[in-house]
């Protein structure tokens, strides 16, 4: 739907209202007998019926729905109208994936603003991502990358001069204990405004609720608006806001700092630096926010400070640490090499092995009159050697698969139970690091091993058979040669006279 031309249609009437309501879902506007009705109604109801938008707006005359072709018959010398409008009806989704809403005036945008919870799911502002409501009377626009609030003529591309890196519901909750009731959401993206016109009517009312939800992400526990706990070196039970507080861009800007800091790495303990600083700082009769007001920059100083010091002074004992941790690769990559050199020592003797009796054997088939080939010695005792091989590599790859897995298994074991300052992304990258071109070369080398010991199963298999066939062929050269007639030189002797 073209807003702008939703507006022309509408500013007749609107010009001749006599009352006027407007919420994030729809809009009323009254008004009595006026000249050019009929052509507003008419005008308005032909643009509605090319986008087959004439469902979501109802015409009343005098207290009864009609029909738009049915507006002229009712229409009297006096009467009094009403105009409904479904605004979501109206919604659309932008090229860019923003979901398009409107509002016809600012004052009930501001209204409706100021009067919702900010920590509803239902909330609008956390139930759509990316959102752009066009006021159509607005000057000018604010906005932060999920949320957009501009005029109905935007003149110039939108630019983020200010922007932190807020963290998401999900993560905030890892470190809050919400003990409200109700379901509640803290999605700070959607409420966080730091760009355009921050000081328009509509900025200060989204910026109350945006300071009320970063301020809710600093707290140890959650009930309500009117309890939550800090728990730091003393712990405070304190209202989260009053409406006196002062909600100025200054202390949402600060507090956007702290918690992009507060979030980016080891929460935990930069929360903890925070809270022990406020909870010392802060009057126990004083709300939360206003706490945060006068005494935030002071906390944060130090609590930068402090946690710089505890970095520093425990970095000897992440080298110790670090040192441990490659100790242990160590001993799992020697593991990998032990294996190896075993593999390869075993597949030499048990060659060797196969080479003597081999010798031994065809020495006692050429020195011996036992006809080992008619006894079939010679194929049990090689058969048996080829299974001997198949089984021995069997029992190798099992033994060593299973060694190697239960060993890595008891390095993440004991290192994941002991190691306090490495990162879970730091202590698999040493790992794998590590132990790559050890675990690449076994994976590389013992398919060829095993490679090897199969095709000297198979020879040993395969082996009676050749055997038994140059046993042939010898005792047929042996039998041809014996069959052939013997000369005696003797009897070629002639006698001379």
């Amino acid at each position: 739907m073209n807003y702008n031309i939703l507006n022309e249609q509408l500013t007749p009437l609107f010009a001749n209202k006599t009352s006027y309501s407007e919420s994030w879902a729809s809009l009323t506007i009254k008004g009595e007998s006026f000249s050019g009705f009929l052509t507003s109604v008419n005008s308005l109801f032909v643009i509605l019926k090319k986008g087959s938008w004439e469902n979501y707006v109802k015409i009343q005359i005098d207290g009864e729905i009609v029909k738009d072709d049915e507006v002229e018959d009712y229409l009297t010398t006096s009467y009094s109208w009403e105009l409904n409008i479904n605004k979501l009806g109206f919604s659309i989704v932008a090229h860019d994936n923003f979901s398009c809403f409107f509002f016809f005036k600012e004052s009930p945008f501001i209204e409706w603003i100021t009067q919702f919870n900010p920590f509803d799911t239902e909330n609008p502002f956390n139930k759509y991502e990316k959102k752009r409501i066009v006021v159509f009377n607005l000057k000018k626009a604010v906005f932060s990358k999920n949320t957009e609030i501009i005029p109905l003529l935007l003149h110039a591309p939108l630019s983020l001069d200010r922007e932190f890196a807020l963290p998401s519901f999900d993560k905030i909750s890892e470190t809050i204990r919400i003990l409200s009731s109700n379901e509640i959401t803290i999605n700070l993206n959607s409420f966080v405004l730091l760009n355009g016109d921050t000081e328009s009517n509509i900025a200060k009312a989204i910026r109350k609720h945006a300071i009320i939800l970063l301020s809710t992400s600093l707290v140890s526990d959650f009930l309500n608006n009117t309890k939550i706990t800090i728990d730091g070196y003393r712990k405070l039970e304190l209202r989260l806001f009053d409406n006196s507080d002062g909600f100025s861009f200054k202390l949402l800007h600060n507090l956007s700092e702290v918690v992009e800091w507060v979030y980016k790495e080891k929460t935990s303990t930069r929360k903890k630096l925070i809270a022990e600083r406020l909870s010392v700082d802060i009057e126990d009769r004083a709300s939360f926010v206003f706490g945060l007001d006068t005494n935030l920059q002071n906390a944060f100083t130090q609590a930068q400070y402090r946690y710089n010091f505890i970095i520093l002074e425990r970095k000897d004992l992440y080298l110790k640490e670090v040192k441990d941790l490659l100790k242990d690769i160590k001993g799992q990559s020697e593991l990998y090499s032990t294996k190896i050199r075993t593999l390869l020592s075993n597949l030499l003797r048990d060659s060797l092995a196969a080479l003597l009796l081999v010798g031994f054997t065809i020495f006692t088939k050429f020195s011996d009159n036992m006809q080992l080939d008619k006894i079939q010695l010679l194929d049990f005792v090689f058969n048996s050697l080829a299974i001997y091989y198949v089984i021995s590599i069997v029992f190798q790859l099992v033994i060593d698969l299973i060694d190697i897995r239960v060993s890595k298994k008891e390095l993440l074991y004991w290192k994941n139970s002991s190691r306090e300052l490495l990162p879970e992304e730091e202590f698999n990258t040493h790992i794998n690091e590590s132990l790559k071109g050890r675990r690449n070369s076994l994976y590389f080398i013992y398919p060829l091993i095993i490679v090897s010991y199969l095709s000297i199963s198979l020879s040993c298999y395969k082996f009676p058979g050749y055997f038994k066939k140059m046993e042939q062929k010898s005792s047929e050269v042996n039998r041809k040669e014996s069959l052939k007639p013997i000369q005696d030189d003797s009897l070629n002797v002639k006698y001379k006279k």
